[in-house]
């Protein structure tokens, strides 16, 4: 819901965010720090060793039949990915969302989709840069991952998708090591686009619903979703409620709020954006109208408060010390239902300024 870029948790700095990137890039593909030279364990040694492999006798007459040109585009798409002394392979890893759609354009100007999946099946190609070369599920289950990970996920981060389910990080006692208790989604699928499975920005920390049951395998794309790396869901889209519900609960009526809408703001340039759809969002707050009402209750409720104690009206609507509500949309994150309920309150209009 909101950019991460944006939020306290990076103390809304693109140049934190790039650091973290770069520790991540360190795990995945370092360099030993006396020599410059790659580390025995990283893809680009690994994308080395897969190059000898395609240039095998073995590899054309099994895996391409004897057809030269297919093992030459693999080869030529290896070669894509070491170009530049592994220079250009760091570049994938730390492309920004909006470059991981000009790598694919490249990608898919060498190899052809048959290369990757031979109708149900997947290729060898695909399974070596899956498996072998980026290992995308090795490096999850390493406490090199959750540390990097640890940076951008504390003891109050939310989905940055929904904001409703709470991602963190544990440290069991019969363990020394942290647990990351939150799933990676591939902005760009890994079943489609293997080589951006271990790029940073393509990875976005969320809850397992979102990733899972929800998103599934849904193409995702950078022109119809939004990558919360590269845009916040908050600046582009609004939670609205019926005016004459608002009304009825402004007059004292109970649970009046019976249906919840998102509109696009108007400053908003994503028309034909497929987030909210794609990810259900109307249909998960579909569920939270009970809180809606009570919020909306808490607020006329406790309205008088406002002219007379300003703090206290705070205090019974946003929490003590601002413990239930955010008081500054940096921390949209730090709060489950944080970016419905600001809109919420926004709605309520004689009592949306509140300081």
């Amino acid at each position: 819901m909101i950019k991460i870029s944006d939020s306290s948790l990076v103390k809304s700095s693109d140049k934190v965010l790039h650091i973290i990137a770069k520790l991540h890039l360190d795990k995945v593909n370092g360099k030993v720090k006396k020599t410059s030279e790659y580390k025995v364990h990283c893809i680009y040694r690994r994308l080395l060793s897969l190059k000898v492999l395609i240039e095998s006798k073995d590899y054309l007459n099994k895996e391409c039949n004897k057809n030269k040109a297919k093992r030459n585009r693999h080869l030529n798409f290896v070669d894509y990915l070491l170009s530049e002394n592994g220079k250009h392979l760091e570049y994938i890893i730390l492309a920004k969302p909006s470059r991981l759609k000009k790598i694919i354009e490249d990608v898919n100007k060498i190899i052809k989709p048959v290369d990757f999946k031979d109708g149900k099946k997947y290729t060898k190609l695909y399974n070596e840069i899956s498996k072998n070369v980026f290992k995308y599920k090795e490096y999850r289950a390493t406490e090199g991952c959750v540390n990097i990970y640890k940076e951008l996920i504390n003891e109050n981060t939310h989905c940055f998708y929904c904001n409703i389910n709470k991602i963190s990080n544990i440290k069991k006692k019969t363990s020394a090591r942290l647990k990351g208790l939150f799933d990676l989604d591939h902005f760009y699928l890994k079943s489609k686009y293997p080589y951006l499975s271990l790029s940073f920005y393509n990875l976005i920390p969320c809850c397992h619903n979102c990733n899972s049951p929800i998103r599934g395998d849904i193409d995702f794309d950078i022109r119809t979703h939004i990558n919360p790396y590269e845009e916040s869901f908050d600046d582009h889209f609004t939670f609205t409620l019926d005016e004459l519900e608002v009304m009825n609960t402004n007059l004292g009526k109970q649970n009046s709020i019976t249906k919840l809408k998102i509109q696009k703001k108007a400053k908003s340039y994503r028309n034909n954006d497929s987030t909210i759809l794609d990810l259900g969002i109307e249909e998960v707050y579909a569920n939270e109208l009970r809180y809606i009402n009570s919020l909306g209750d808490t607020i006329i409720k406790h309205y008088n408060l406002k002219a007379e104690n300003p703090s206290d009206f705070v205090d019974m609507v946003y929490g003590i010390n601002y413990s239930k509500i955010p008081k500054d949309k940096t921390q949209i994150h730090e709060y489950s239902l944080s970016k419905l309920s600001i809109d919420v309150i926004s709605l309520f209009k004689e009592c949306s300024s509140i300081e």
